[in-house]
This record gives C-alpha cells, sequence and structure tokens, in this order.
C-alpha cells in the first residue's frame, strides 16, 4: 500500500510540475484559462459563483505565493491569465467573500487591482 501511495504522490507531484511554472507554483496561462474556464461552465450549468482577482506583482520581487499563502484556499488557484496577468481565481466564491479575500491579501502586503469574473 505504501509503494502505491508513493507512485500516486509522485505522479501528483508531475501533473504539478507540468502545470505550474517552474518553481514558482503559479499555474501556466493555458491551465488556469482551462480552469476559468471550467468555472463559466459551472457557473451556467449549476449557478456556482467565482471571482477573479487580478494582483500586481510585489514591487520588492517578494514571493507571491508567500503572500498570498493564508489568505486563499486550497480550492483557489494562483497563476498567470492568457494575458500575462497575475490572478487568484476564488472558486465557488461570492463577490461578498471575495472582498473578504482581497482585505486579507492587502494586510499581507498583495495589491488587488482588478476584481471580475
Amino acid at each position: 500500500v505504501s509503494d502505491l501511495v508513493g507512485r500516486a504522490h509522485l505522479f501528483d507531484q508531475m501533473l504539478q510540475q507540468e502545470r505550474s511554472m517552474g518553481d514558482s507554483g503559479l499555474l501556466k496561462a493555458q491551465e488556469w484559462e482551462s480552469l476559468r474556464a471550467e468555472m463559466k461552465l459551472r457557473k451556467t450549468m449549476y449557478d456556482q459563483d467565482y471571482v477573479v482577482l487580478t494582483l500586481a506583482w510585489p514591487e520588492d520581487g517578494g514571493d507571491i505565493r508567500l503572500i498570498v499563502q493564508g489568505a486563499i484556499r486550497n480550492e483557489d488557484y494562483l497563476g498567470m491569465t492568457d494575458k500575462g496577468e497575475l490572478a487568484v481565481l476564488l472558486a465557488n466564491t461570492s463577490v461578498a467573500l471575495a472582498r473578504q479575500v482581497q482585505e486579507r491579501l492587502e494586510i499581507r502586503g498583495a495589491k488587488v487591482i482588478g476584481m471580475g469574473v
């Protein structure tokens, strides 16, 4: 059983590396936009809300993952859009909850420059 769990963990790591930009942990634009398209479909089919927060890159060159860590949930996604913007996709989230996330991000030093779907 432990061998199976170990292989599953390695497979998960490989998938994450393919979906992410190097060691940054940021989703590549293609992966992020695919998730956004899935959220749009869920909104249409199941009326599940989602919100996208666009972030400015840290001016001091800080690690954006450390800034957002603890401010977003495990089911939220940080990545690059197809326009080259840094964004967080908040799955199954209302605008009111997104504003709370925005506040948490800004307390941690992130600059939210846009909110939309």
